[in-house]
């Protein structure tokens, strides 16, 4: 019963996640590509900086979330 109670709890927060890496990843693209076109825009360079330190961060609890999950099971 309890496995069940922590499966219906661990299941919605994996996509969320995941979720968070995938979007963290497409913002960092999305302002990477805007600097390929514009090379010298500092705010641009400050943006990519800010959305790097996210998605490192967004990997590294989505990775420490799996780690949790499969010593769960």
């Amino acid at each position: 019963m309890h496995l069940k109670l922590l499966k219906s709890v661990i299941e919605p927060q994996s996509e969320n996640v995941t979720l968070r890496a995938k979007a963290a990843k497409m913002e960092l693209d999305q302002v990477q590509h805007h600097l390929v076109l514009q090379p010298l825009n500092d705010e641009l360079r400050s943006q990519e900086n800010i959305l790097l330190e996210k998605y490192v961060v967004d990997v590294g609890n989505e990775e420490a979330f799996w780690r949790q999950k499969s010593r769960i099971q």
